[in-house]
């Protein structure tokens, strides 16, 4: 059966027969209870990798950009070859190491051509909103209350996808009914990006992150353009203002921690050029500060 879209706005705006509140109040509900905010003050940095091929059939790293808006941003564009597990948006990782084979970097004899990645920075925007669907709320003995009926209310809207935000998220690039509610729930809640479960690495000055998560970014508002930059394996003859950032990253792949650390994927310096010379950061403050998962700041949580 087939729901129109008549239905479904009448789903939004009024209790449907059976409900106790609207779908609209269920959501700002859930939205209440996933919506976290990067704090002032703070810049949560995010690495998106892809392999050089890919990059350089644009002529500039702003036609990329240009690029992932048009293709990730818009559910109405994206196919399954374009969105990953939480449906359209630009995919980034909370530190530089943890997706780098998404951009084939490693320096190894696997790679016998020499590296051939391209690495691109984001900057969170402090203040930005973003739901967070590894919240524990699903996962309590008993959930709130309003979750099963938000469950039905989706189901009865025609997104008939399975349970939980995850698949609905998942399901909004396909499904229209979907589509609908996942941006009504990110217009009620004025969120402009979300985060989920993800694998991210520990660091010797990060031992014991609090959060395995990765970032789906929706808008443009999310992002601090200014801080927007690209990097390559390739470094430049002149300093280009980047180096002590190159140096920050290039401390996260020598220092990390845990099941990850005996994997040449993960261990490998992106810039062999710099091997041996270190960041003038003082790195535990700046990972304390900027890298989710590693400070105690409450949307880290």
């Amino acid at each position: 059966m087939k729901f129109g879209p008549m239905l479904i706005l009448i789903t939004l705006l009024m209790p449907a027969l059976g409900f106790s509140a609207t779908l609209d109040q269920n959501l700002a509900a859930l939205g209440k209870d996933l919506t976290r905010t990067v704090s002032k003050g703070r810049e949560i940095n995010l690495y998106h990798w892809v392999r050089g091929q890919t990059f350089r059939q644009f002529n500039s790293p702003n036609a990329y950009v240009t690029y992932l808006k048009s293709t990730y941003y818009a559910p109405a564009v994206a196919t399954a070859t374009n969105w990953d597990m939480e449906g359209p948006g630009i995919y980034t990782a909370i530190d530089p190491v943890a997706t780098c084979t998404y951009g084939d970097c490693t320096n190894s004899a696997q790679n016998p051509n020499g590296p051939d990645w391209v690495l691109v920075q984001f900057v969170l925007v402090p203040g930005v909103k973003f739901l967070a669907l590894n919240s524990t709320i699903f996962y309590q003995p008993t959930p709130p209350a309003y979750l099963n009926e938000l469950q039905s209310q989706i189901t009865a809207a025609g997104c008939t996808v399975g349970s939980g935000m995850t698949t609905l998220m998942e399901a909004s690039a396909t499904v229209p009914a979907c589509q609908k509610i996942r941006d009504r729930l990110m217009q009620i809640t004025g969120a402009s990006a979300i985060n989920y479960s993800y694998m991210a690495m520990t660091f010797t000055d990060c031992p014991n992150r609090t959060t395995q998560a990765a970032f789906v970014l929706f808008g443009d508002a999310a992002i601090n353009w200014n801080r927007f930059t690209v990097f390559t394996p390739k470094l430049p003859t002149a300093n280009d203002g980047h180096m002590e950032n190159r140096l920050m990253i290039q401390y996260l792949f020598n220092h990390v921690t845990g099941p990850y650390v005996q994997s040449s994927y993960y261990t490998d310096q992106p810039w062999l050029g710099l091997k041996g010379q270190q960041p003038k950061t003082n790195m535990k403050n700046w990972m304390q500060q900027d890298i989710f998962g590693c400070g105690n700041w409450p949307e880290d949580k």
